[in-house]
């Protein structure tokens, strides 16, 4: 895919990076939370330029932000042109290809679909299987999670009910740990 949307120019400066050859024009995500940019924060690569201390790019991310990063940091950036829903959470993009096959039903539920077909701007293509698609809107019945965050808000109001009760005389730390 990236072949035909960013094709390789002689006249442009390209950054490698294991087995990756980074190039202006390149849809990049960000991988991992540092004070530059947030996982999957996506950009375009705007330049990749040598200097005194090796080769840098700059990345145009789509919030606006303009970043220079040097070789070692790019170990937290990848390419965009085709992630995953998970990955593309609290994203957006133009146009959103999404598949739908067979493969893919253990883990296709309403609830991503719509993640998926949310994701898109202007433009969403589904290619694949109609019957995964219609197995796919009728299947809303997700199992629950079982976090127990229900349970334990109980928990700690409880005990801390039994603390701010307790007497300045008696020993809080006990009552707390015996509502527990």
């Amino acid at each position: 895919m990236r072949e035909t949307v960013n094709p390789f120019r002689a006249q442009e400066n390209e950054i490698p990076f294991g087995t990756k050859n980074f190039r202006v024009g390149d849809r990049v995500m960000q991988t991992r939370n540092t004070k530059k940019a947030f996982n999957g924060d996506l950009g375009f690569i705007r330049f990749v330029r040598d200097t005194q201390d090796g080769k840098e790019i700059g990345i145009g991310f789509d919030d606006g932000r303009q970043e220079v990063y040097n070789a070692e940091e790019l170990a937290d950036v990848d390419f965009a042109y085709a992630t995953t829903i998970h990955k593309a959470m609290g994203s957006e993009c133009d146009v959103i290809l999404m598949p739908l096959l067979k493969a893919h039903t253990i883990m296709l539920y309403l609830n991503l679909l719509y993640t998926g077909i949310t994701r898109a701007r202007k433009k969403v293509v589904l290619v694949g299987q109609r019957s995964v698609l219609c197995m796919a809107v009728h299947r809303s019945n997700v199992s629950r999670r079982n976090t127990l965050l229900g349970e334990r808000i109980i928990k700690y109001c409880r005990a801390f009910t039994l603390r701010k009760s307790a007497s300045p005389h008696s020993d809080a730390a006990e009552e707390w740990q015996q509502a527990g």
